[in-house]
């Protein structure tokens, strides 16, 4: 075979598969074990340095940022108070304020551009079949604008 302009070359291998005793591969090795037993050996030492402390009650209004000692058990009687007896408290007489008077429902509806007969009904509480058949109307579908509609 006759070598062509271009020459070629051979995979270069610039490290080995970890096998050698090298003291930066060995390094890269343990790094990130060593670095997670550093940083739990120091949150270790950090969590003993606290000590036995009382924990603070959160909105005391006397309480402070610094932990205090935990306070001594003592054996002496505690006085409770009793809850006072319930009294009489009077009830309120209900005022006579008037009912409000409904309005005025309106007893006919003049159609409007893009009104439908379901719509018109459901506005007025009422079905259009029963809005169809008070009009004379034969198919819901076909109402004009301007018709008048008779109310229920």
């Amino acid at each position: 075979m006759r070598p062509g302009p271009f020459v070629s070359t051979a995979p270069v291998v610039m490290e080995g598969p970890g096998i050698g005793l090298s003291s930066e591969g060995a390094a890269r090795r343990f790094a990130m074990p060593a670095t997670v037993l550093a940083i739990g050996a120091a949150l270790g030492v950090l969590l003993l340095a606290r000590g036995p402390f009382a924990p603070v009650a959160v909105g005391d209004a006397g309480s402070s940022m610094t932990p205090s000692p935990a306070p001594s058990r003592s054996l002496a009687p505690v006085a409770v108070a009793t809850p006072a007896p319930p009294t009489a408290t009077p009830t309120p007489v209900p005022s006579a304020t008037p009912a409000p008077t409904p309005s005025p429902r309106p007893r006919s509806y003049k159609v409007r551009r893009g009104d439908t007969l379901s719509s018109i009904a459901a506005k007025f509480g009422t079905t259009s079949r029963k809005l169809a058949k008070l009009n004379g109307i034969d198919n819901p579908s076909l109402i004009r604008v301007g018709q008048v509609l008779t109310l229920p």
